[in-house]
């Protein structure tokens, strides 16, 4: 397995795929990374959840977006998986970014908070998600 290190020392590349003459136009796995010596600090994971994304408030062209042809229902569902998920990988924060919608006026799409509150709520009594979102997401790419 060929190895290349960083020129920082901290990291080592690994993957069993032979270097490529030129950059190739898509990837398709990413290489293994470990540290090969201890950082001096501490690392913290977070993600980011765009609600603009999933409530069908992204501009332009909304329509070119999966989550336009869902219902509001569905949406929300959607939403509350990714932030199931998002809890469930992170070290403590999630974040909520969108341009499109207004927190402190109560101006946000039916059934995000309620995502937010069920997906919170599962992580913190150790439940798991409960459904499968990938039968919602098959149904809305072929509306």
């Amino acid at each position: 397995m060929p190895q290349t290190t960083e020129p920082s020392s901290l990291l080592t590349t690994t993957s069993s795929a032979p270097a490529p003459e030129s950059p190739p136009l898509f990837v398709p796995t990413l290489p293994l990374m470990r540290l090969t010596t201890p950082l001096p600090f501490a690392v913290r994971w977070s993600s980011c959840q765009r609600q603009d994304q999933n409530f069908a408030l992204r501009q332009p062209n909304t329509e070119r977006y999966l989550s336009h042809r869902m219902t509001p229902e569905e949406r929300a569902r959607w939403f509350e998986h990714n932030t199931y998920w998002a809890l469930y990988t992170t070290d403590e924060y999630v974040w909520c970014y969108s341009e499109r919608m207004n927190w402190w006026k109560d101006q946000t799409p039916p059934g995000l908070e309620a995502a937010i509150v069920s997906a919170r709520q599962k992580i913190a009594e150790g439940q798991p998600l409960g459904f499968d979102i990938e039968p919602l997401i098959e149904a809305a790419g072929k509306r």
